[in-house]
């Protein structure tokens, strides 16, 4: 697949990946090259399939995103862990 097929987007996360991801850590910005036209579902689902349940709420630059939302290039996601209370 050619250079122009990827994008490059920050996931800024507080909770730990599934996927063994070299140099990540919580809440740090960490860029990550995907394809063009990943969704934010497919993106979760690469980077989160075992802790996706651990995850409370998505924003994309800022704003709360729905999953099926098209990652763009340069794009911040960040993943907020389930709050818990009582």
């Amino acid at each position: 697949m050619s250079q122009n097929n990827f994008i490059t987007v920050t996931l800024r996360s507080h909770v730990a990946p599934s996927a063994n991801i070299k140099d990540f850590e919580l809440g740090k910005p960490f860029q990550i090259r995907v394809e063009y036209n990943t969704t934010l579902e497919d993106f979760l689902q690469q980077l989160f399939f075992e802790n996706r349940n651990a995850i409370g709420f998505i924003a994309i630059n800022g704003k709360l995103a729905k999953e099926n939302s098209t990652l763009s290039d340069g794009d911040i996601v960040y993943a907020y862990s389930l709050i818990g209370g009582g």
